[in-house]
């Protein structure tokens, strides 16, 4: 059994009917010598399309300075142009290395949505009388042969390319019942030529959660298929694997709806099911962060939040407080929190802890000023103070427009300064 994802990569255009064309790259056939008009006239083309990503404009953030995708394409095909990333067909190769890298899920490619590679997973590891246990994948790259003779329980599922492996991905299948997974990696003559760096992060951070959670690191593989063994390699890692029996994941309630293409959510409930629920793991294969604040430099100024690409910080105010909230599960390390912070209060740790999944805390709080004419709010307190103790050092005593006032009685009480009128406090 193999996953379908081969059939449709590049395909005539008539069996790509349910496709939305902003995924289809025109390709035309490759030939020895130039192309001459009498072949343009006379000769039958046979033009193909690739299945390529596209950028939901809409959901990009790279206005808010994000250009992660542009460092993780190895063709360089995506340009910021305005607010959004964009993806320039001509250099893209399809190879969805940029997938796994958006933090906001804006890049999609048809045949990697996070429902239908879920609906091939199950369909692979679902048990059935006609495949014996146990059950494993073998992760191989579109256009890429498998090995001969592989175990009957060594399943292919083929990917545009070893780039578009992510976490969740290794995970969901770990969750699902898989027993093992092995990845023959594209050779030195790939055109992909995806960042192996990248997803030898994502392998050891799979390997660092899976440790973590009481089940053997050495179930995963991965093999570059222009190592000495390469296939034989891989066929000793079903047989080993097989040797192992099922993992204590298998056989436990699955995700279901939507969570099922969220990262953090796998996360959590392998922690809920894992014989040795998991704490913490550390390093800098790590995808998340951990937000360290010192509360007493933090004014919430509210610069961070409005940096951050991923909504992970927010600001609220909770009758008289003011909150900087902090979602663990949103938090990719990215940095740009301490970028911006004004008073460098704030630091990040590439940290995972299973715990702090799903849940916004209070990383900052301070009391709310108010106005002592209308009561509106106005400022944190410590925002106040700050701007208070710059005033008077650049300006020298307060004037008549200081103190706890709102704007519009600021403005108020200027006038009525200038036109002797009475400006009563409350």
């Amino acid at each position: 059994m193999t996953a379908e994802t081969p059939e449709v990569a590049h395909a005539p255009a008539r069996s790509l009917g349910g496709i939305n064309p902003k995924y289809l790259k025109l390709c035309y056939p490759s030939q020895e010598g130039p192309l001459s008009r009498r072949d343009l006239l006379f000769r039958s083309l046979s033009l193909n399309y690739e299945v390529v990503p596209a950028v939901e404009e809409a959901a990009c953030v790279a206005w808010k300075r994000c250009t992660r995708c542009l460092a993780a394409c190895p063709q360089q095909a995506l340009a910021i142009e305005g607010s959004a990333a964009t993806l320039h067909k001509g250099r893209c190769t399809g190879c969805a290395a940029c997938l796994p890298i958006c933090p906001v899920g804006a890049i999609r490619h048809p045949l990697l949505d996070p429902e239908r590679l879920d609906a091939q997973l199950q369909g692979l590891l679902r048990p059935d009388e006609e495949q014996p246990e146990p059950r494993s994948l073998l992760l191989v790259a579109d256009g890429e042969p498998v090995p001969e003779d592989i175990p009957s329980g060594l399943l292919p599922l083929r990917l545009p390319s070893i780039g578009a492996v992510s976490a969740w991905l290794l995970l969901r299948a770990f969750t699902l019942g898989a027993d093992g997974i092995a990845i023959l990696a594209c050779g030195l003559g790939c055109r992909h030529r995806c960042d192996q760096g990248r997803w030898h992060e994502t392998l050891e951070f799979t390997r660092e959660v899976l440790a973590t959670s009481g089940i053997r690191p050495d179930r995963l593989l991965a093999v570059e298929r222009d190592q000495p063994r390469a296939a034989a390699r891989v066929n000793e890692f079903a047989e080993a694997v097989a040797t192992l029996g099922p993992h204590p994941l298998r056989g436990t309630p699955g995700l279901e709806g939507e969570a099922v293409a969220s990262l953090p959510a796998v996360l959590r409930h392998l922690a809920t099911r894992a014989p040795v629920p998991p704490a913490f793991v550390m390093g800098d294969s790590v995808p998340f962060g951990m937000l360290c604040v010192e509360p007493e430099r933090c004014t919430l100024c509210g610069a961070c939040p409005a940096r951050c690409p991923t909504g992970a910080l927010t600001f609220q105010e909770e009758g008289e407080s003011s909150q900087l909230l902090f979602d663990h599960a949103r938090c990719i390390a990215c940095e740009a929190c301490t970028t911006v912070c004004p008073e460098g209060a704030v630091r990040i740790e590439r940290r995972l802890e299973f715990a702090q999944l799903g849940q916004a805390t209070i990383a900052a709080e301070d009391q709310v000023a108010r106005c002592q004419h209308c009561g509106s709010p106005i400022a944190p307190r410590r925002l106040l103070s700050k701007l208070d103790r710059s005033l008077n050092t650049v300006g020298g005593p307060a004037g008549p427009s200081s103190g706890p006032y709102c704007a519009d009685c600021r403005i108020l009480r200027l006038s009525s300064l200038r036109s002797d009128r009475p400006f009563h406090v409350r």
